[in-house]
């Protein structure tokens, strides 16, 4: 961060706690927790919110514009705000998977159905989050909607069928991006067509 903002670059932080997720990880697998719904219990919101309140405090101390990508919880969200409150450079980049999904779909009985929807961070536990995320873009307090595109064959997914770890991380989003920023925030009338160029002019 201290090199971003001696060259004058924006620097861009995928917010997790990379230390406590491998210890829960490793608990959830003596456990007996091998399926796809240890994804988001390995990676409980609170820790993508802790993550994203440090980098932003890092950010700050060192005097460099911050972009956090695919933000996926209230709690992330919030403390982007928070801080873009006390003047702090900082944006939040929300993506189509979350403000379409939430994370139901990891406890799903099939285990390929529930596969399908691991990344990380995880979609939200709460049924409202997508809501919520499109209304703080709505509010200006989020800024662009991403993809963080990255796609798995069903055969690759199931490289982790006994271990939910070695799970490919990813799902699509690029081709649906436009279609659900539109349907979420214009058609429900949360934000005009013009805020909608807005916030989807970067892919």
């Amino acid at each position: 961060m201290l090199t971003c903002s001696k060259i004058g670059a924006v620097a861009r932080v995928h917010a997790e706690n990379g230390s406590v997720i491998k210890e829960r990880c490793k608990a959830l697998l003596a456990a007996g927790v091998t399926g796809p719904e240890g994804h988001p219990q390995s990676r409980p919101e609170e820790l993508e919110a802790e993550a994203t309140n440090r980098a932003c405090m890092m950010a700050t101390q060192a005097n460099c514009p911050l972009y956090v990508v695919h933000v996926m919880s209230k709690g992330s969200a919030k403390a982007i705000a928070s801080h873009r409150q006390k003047g702090h450079v900082v944006f939040g980049e929300p993506i189509a998977a979350g403000l379409a999904l939430d994370g139901s779909h990891y406890y799903n009985p099939d285990w390929n159905h529930a596969a399908q929807y691991v990344m990380s961070p995880p979609l939200s536990r709460n049924p409202n989050t997508p809501d919520i995320l499109m209304d703080m873009l709505a509010a200006g307090e989020l800024h662009l909607i991403g993809t963080d595109n990255c796609t798995f064959t069903l055969k690759q997914k199931q490289m982790g069928l006994k271990d939910f770890t070695k799970i490919p991380n990813g799902v699509n989003g690029i081709e649906d991006r436009m279609s659900i920023a539109w349907e979420r925030g214009v058609h429900k009338g949360k934000i005009d067509p013009m805020k909608f160029v807005s916030i989807t002019r970067y892919c």
